[in-house]
């Protein structure tokens, strides 16, 4: 078989290097992991081995479709040509009677973060000034916390936890997230290391560390407050790296043996005696690693929770030990991408009118002179992950015309005029980055595209030559430049940050960035020149926290609706990605965990159908009594209910307190969406599934 190198390009940690095995009928075979990759090591997760399934499944969609009449649910074949004039005309009508193309907005989302995934946003750019949804639904809290902090992260690579001596998981589950990451866990452990999880329930990682803590939902700065107050009274900070290296420590301590003990535990819900051992081990273990995951930036108090933590990695004095420290997503990859791209495009990009995907439907609403019109997506399933998604919906219904690119007619692109099929990391060509082992990669063409599929980057070139054809002239982006000639044009940029000489040196397997694009780099745009860590920083009052990482309280819930309504994350699915692939659905249950306490109040019994509704809308899954689950949460790792609605029409706009920052808008705080429970009439209801 031919065999071809690959780099997943999905929103995650491990960025896995990848092999497609083409038959001689060219037909890709089968995926393997690449050994040549040196993180990923030649294995892969659940759904990197089932990309076979996922680039030939029944559904996906292969030619482009228009929806006629409009919302009606029948969809009919379109040409390219066809479709891609529509989209055309509307953009040439907005720019002769706006002079700009801002009522046009494109939202591009996590499906695709290989370079070519900025083709859209390139070639609009370079028309006029456009609408772009941007902002970061997961990790702009913390993101803005490590600005306020550090002026930045510099990057870490992730196995040097492997010579920790303690590692704490705080809030992070790799087992399902992360699972390359285990075999350094395991590793650490092998060599005497120990291994504590923080979270608020036992996940699949817990059985593979010596140690579970329980935090309660939004406690982890108060957990990390308690700590450090325990380590000042017990005179084991780092007074060494105190005085050498931050700023601020004389407010930020007085304020700690100020602070009631009590209030702290309370707050965090960890028992005193635990917080004292974990002060004494974090004391005399080093060096420690500290992994904070996303999950607990999701609260409207996450930027403080980052903010603590970070505060108990510098003052135990593990910040810049070479073993140990916080690891953290690479800030810069933020911008990585866009620099890549920016290095190869010579035409003078407009600046656009941004708008915040935390809140879409809101901030376009408020778009006026002139108003949002047009949708583009592109690798994003808004309907699905976002927030307030049914008010999202009818924003769309009002459009003029929605265009969605992607694999599959996901919620979003049912209610979509236009939907065009993408191509996969298999089909076409690209250069993709990681976020968490700082390795870039190449993805080469293994097949011919399925169908019709078009990947991102001839999207653009052909919808470039449309609109040149229809009004010459009026648009600049490169309409024939081959992926070779765009990949020879990054040769700057990858000899500078690479140190290669020819793109082509890559097909040997992932390189490492060199030196790391770190804050305080030259590339960087998040430097700070003192180089100190900041216990008490002014700055964070501009953006409505107080100056130093004091205790915020979580958001308590409503009397109406007294559960807090978290949905997890499993291996076998990316939010609403490969989530309808056979092979990954043997465990595929639509499921609300809750406390047999709470069940029993409400006499409901394991199997049952219950409804989870607040004022946003209703939900129906199967009940599952779990011990594990306080009577306080409801549990699941469905993101759709047995009707396919996803499980977000409960999520309303609810902002985190940092993210304005990096990247203009707050985060989300998903973790804060209380609902009511309720059994409903007859018992383990059987239903039909409706589309949403």
């Amino acid at each position: 078989m031919q065999v071809t190198k690959h780099i997943c390009p999905r929103d995650c940690y491990d960025t896995c290097g990848m092999l497609g095995y083409v038959d001689e009928y060219g037909k890709l075979a089968k995926v393997a992991g690449d050994p040549d990759h040196d993180y990923t090591q030649g294995k892969l997760c659940c759904k990197g081995y089932s990309y076979t399934e996922y680039v030939y499944h029944p559904e996906r969609l292969t030619y482009p479709m228009i929806q006629e009449p409009r919302f009606s649910g029948h969809w009919k074949r379109i040409s390219w040509e066809d479709a891609l004039e529509i989209a055309a005309r509307k953009m040439i009508e907005y720019k002769k009677c706006y002079g700009n193309l801002l009522p046009m907005a494109l939202l591009r989302g996590p499906g695709n973060y290989g370079v070519f995934s900025k083709s859209m946003e390139f070639l609009l750019r370079s028309i006029s000034p456009i609408t772009l949804a941007t902002g970061s639904l997961c990790l702009a809290a913390g993101w803005d916390a490590q600005l306020l902090d550090f002026g930045g992260v510099k990057f870490k690579n992730p196995t040097g936890m492997l010579n920790s001596k303690l590692l704490l998981l705080w809030g992070a589950n790799p087992a399902a997230t992360a699972i390359h990451q285990m075999a350094t866990i395991q590793k650490l452990r092998e060599h005497g290391g120990k291994v504590i999880l923080i979270d608020i329930l036992p996940t699949a990682t817990s059985l593979h560390c010596d140690e579970f803590i329980r935090v309660r939902p939004g406690g982890d700065g108060a957990l990390a407050l308690a700590i450090l107050r325990q380590m000042v009274i017990k005179n084991t900070v780092d007074y060494s790296f105190i005085k050498d290296h931050s700023e601020g420590w004389e407010a930020f301590s007085s304020w700690l043996l100020r602070v009631d003990l009590e209030e702290l535990l309370k707050v965090c819900g960890v028992e005193e005696h635990r917080v004292e051992r974990l002060s004494d081990e974090i004391a005399k273990l080093k060096p420690v690693s500290f992994w904070p995951g996303s999950g607990l930036q999701r609260y409207a108090n996450g930027g403080q929770n980052m903010r603590a933590i970070d505060a108990l990695v510098a003052a135990s004095g593990n910040l810049h030990l070479s073993d140990g420290g916080l690891y953290f997503q690479n800030i810069d990859f933020w911008l990585l991408n866009h620099r890549i791209f920016s290095s190869a495009f010579d035409t003078t990009l407009y600046d656009p009118r941004l708008v915040g995907l935390n809140a879409l439907a809101k901030e376009l609403s408020a778009c006026q002179d002139p108003p949002v019109k047009f949708l583009w997506f592109t690798g994003s399933n808004y309907l699905a992950r976002g927030t307030d998604i049914l008010s999202m919906r009818k924003q769309m219904v009002q459009m003029e015309l929605t265009i969605t690119v992607d694999h599959f007619l996901t919620s979003t692109a049912q209610v979509s005029d236009i939907v065009l099929p993408a191509t996969t990391c298999f089909e076409s060509p690209d250069l993709v980055a990681g976020y968490w082992h700082n390795k870039i990669g190449l993805n080469q063409q293994a097949i011919q595209p399925v169908g019709e599929c078009r990947s991102e980057l001839d999207i653009a070139q052909s919808l470039s030559r449309m609109i040149n054809h229809l009004e010459p002239g009026m648009c600049s982006f490169p309409e024939e430049r081959k992926p070779e000639e765009w990949f020879q044009s990054f040769t700057p940029w990858l000899n500078k940050n690479v140190g290669i000489s020819n793109y082509r040196e890559l097909l040997s397997g992932a390189l490492p960035l060199v030196p790391p694009i770190n804050a305080g780099s030259e590339d960087s745009d998040t430097k700070d020149l003192s180089g100190k860590y900041k216990f008490l920083t002014l700055e964070a009052l501009e953006q409505g926290c107080p100056e130093i990482p004091i205790l915020i309280n979580p958001v308590e819930p409503p009397l109406a609706y007294p559960y807090r309504f978290l949905v997890l994350h499993r291996a076998e699915h990316l939010n609403t990605q490969f989530s309808n692939l056979d092979w990954l659905q043997e465990n595929d249950l639509i499921e609300v965990w809750l406390s047999p306490s709470v069940a029993q109040r409400l006499g409901i019994e394991e199997g049952d159908t219950v409804t989870i509704y607040n004022e946003l809308g209703e939900i129906r899954m199967y009940s599952k009594l779990n011990n594990d689950v306080p009577p306080e949460l409801l549990i699941t790792y469905s993101w759709q209910d047995l009707f396919k609605k996803p499980v977000n029409i409960l999520t309303k706009v609810q902002e985190t307190d940092l993210g304005k920052k990096l990247t203009g808008f707050p985060g989300v705080a998903y973790h804060d969406t209380f609902v009511n429970l309720a059994l409903l009439g007859g018992r383990r209801f059987k239903c039909t599934n409706g589309g949403f």
